[in-house]
């Protein structure tokens, strides 16, 4: 959720994908155009209910899919072709081999783009395991000095 906000913050394109089990998810965010992150998702869960890919699994062919649909909103995007992802979070189940869209509202209650957001710069979350190695791979300034320089975010 660290590169959501700070992607956010400093006003540029977000287009993600993710893939548990037998489902997977694409969206896309553009701040002023819709949506954000959080607007969607809200905050990190507690650590003991985020479920892993050691433990949930993920069907192997998933996240190659999900990579294609991702890496087609933003050649969209940056092409201006087509419809855009924003306001939308496209759902894929794999074991009914089936989409499904659903369109989000921005939420005037979100803490990083509603009317009165508290979310005022990028920080790093503790999710567990994972956050060690990632802070240690990957310093919060290192990452927040990336995504200031990339012009979209995937």
């Amino acid at each position: 959720i660290v590169i959501a906000d700070a992607a956010w913050l400093a006003g540029k394109p977000l287009f993600t994908a993710s893939v548990l089990r037998f489902q997977g998810q694409c969206a896309g965010f553009i701040p002023g155009q819709g949506p954000c992150y959080r607007c969607v998702f809200g905050d990190p869960p507690p650590i003991h209910r985020a479920p892993n890919c050691s433990d949930a699994g993920v069907l192997g062919v998933l996240p190659g899919m999900l990579g294609v649909l991702q890496a087609t909103q933003v050649l969209k995007f940056i092409l201006g072709l087509g419809e855009a992802y924003m306001g939308q979070l496209t759902l894929y189940n794999a074991l009914q081999s089936g989409f499904r869209t659903l369109h989000i509202a921005r939420d005037p209650q979100c803490t990083l783009c509603g009317h009165t957001p508290s979310i005022l710069q990028a920080q790093m979350h503790d999710i567990g395991p994972c956050s060690n190695t990632i802070s240690h791979f990957v310093p919060l300034q290192s990452l927040l000095a990336s995504v200031a320089k990339s012009p979209i975010l995937c």
